[in-house]
């Protein structure tokens, strides 16, 4: 586009974007809660169940257990915090229509957040609001508001973290917004476990990056308030679930030669090499799925040929970025591959 088009659609934007991002706000939002229902099975699977008994357990008073099971032993696998937010819906009558409706309003911020937080690393108001519509119009975005599962509310907190991040190294930071941020981490890890590896990265991209290296409230810096935080929150559940009696982290499954026959052993790097080339050929596909239309995809090689095409200049864009000192939002996205 020209640059007298573009200065021109900025100076436009100005005065209406606003308006039209409330606007694309408010269609996705109709059309995210028109997706909600009480099904359970054809669409909700053994994922989806479990979350739903455990806020039942958490909502009737017994804890963080598997009704399911003889006994109601603890549970230690999965994170308590995604059933925790949905436990108000777990006794109602119905829990599953409720539960959907939470996931689908808290989706529905997402896509404002992705575009404030790209307007605060200096992207323009044009490009701001094309990724307002792509983020919220994304095929793999619907399929996690039919289902209930943790994916949403996680990437809830991890966009709120980055924009507040954003905001703070324009604006300045105080130890209040210090440890929202850090709290906002936190919650990630508590919702899924890929919240390790991003709290390690985004951890990291704040170490290397010498202006948030130095950012500080007072003498306390913002480094220390975010490993304090994550360590005594983190560290609390790591406690709970080792006196429970498991770790449950999915590492263990990750680290034998077969989760299923533990008596093969541990994996070598050749069985991490030769997973990674057989995962890799099964799952790209599948996440071109997710992010393109389908009538773009007659074959399984089709689908592999398009995902890489998109895919790599994606990658590429990110590691152009981390050059130019963009570290934490970028390692992050990085780390979540």
């Amino acid at each position: 586009m020209p640059a007298g088009a573009l200065d021109r659609a900025e100076n436009w934007l100005e005065r209406r974007g606003k308006w039209i991002l409330i606007a694309g706000w408010l269609i996705f939002l109709c059309l995210y809660l028109s997706l909600a229902s009480d099904e359970l099975g054809g669409v909700l699977g053994g994922d989806n169940t479990r979350y739903l008994m455990l806020a039942q357990s958490l909502a009737k008073g017994k804890g963080y257990r598997d009704l399911f099971f003889f006994g109601e032993p603890a549970h230690t696998q999965y994170p308590f915090l995604f059933p925790l937010l949905i436990s108000p819906f777990a006794l109602t009558a119905r829990p599953v229509f409720y539960t959907h409706i939470f996931i689908q309003i808290l989706a529905s911020l997402i896509p404002l957040l992705v575009a404030g937080w790209a307007r605060l690393e200096g992207q323009s108001r044009l490009r701001c609001i094309l990724l307002f519509f792509l983020a919220g119009s994304l095929p793999a975005y619907f399929i996690f508001l039919l289902n209930i599962l943790s994916e949403i509310p996680f990437t809830f907190f991890m966009f709120t973290a980055l924009f507040l991040l954003s905001y703070c190294r324009r604006k300045g930071f105080d130890i209040f917004k210090i440890l929202i941020i850090s709290i906002l981490v936190l919650a990630c890890a508590l919702t899924r476990e890929q919240g390790l590896v991003l709290f390690g990265a985004l951890f990291l991209g704040i170490l290397i990056d010498p202006a948030l290296r130095k950012a500080r409230a007072g003498k306390i810096p913002l480094w220390l308030v975010l490993l304090l935080v994550f360590l005594l929150g983190y560290g609390a559940w790591a406690i709970r679930n080792q006196l429970a009696g498991g770790g449950g982290l999915y590492l263990k499954q990750f680290l034998p030669k077969d989760p299923y026959q533990p008596e093969l052993g541990a994996a070598t790097i050749g069985d991490f090499v030769e997973r990674i080339k057989t995962n890799a050929y099964l799952h790209l596909p599948h996440l071109g799925g997710f992010s393109f239309p389908i009538w773009l995809f007659d074959s399984r090689p089709a689908a592999l040929n398009w995902t890489l095409i998109f895919f790599i200049p994606i990658i590429l864009g990110v590691f152009f970025r981390i050059g130019r000192k963009n570290f934490p939002a970028e390692l992050s996205f990085l780390s979540l591959l």
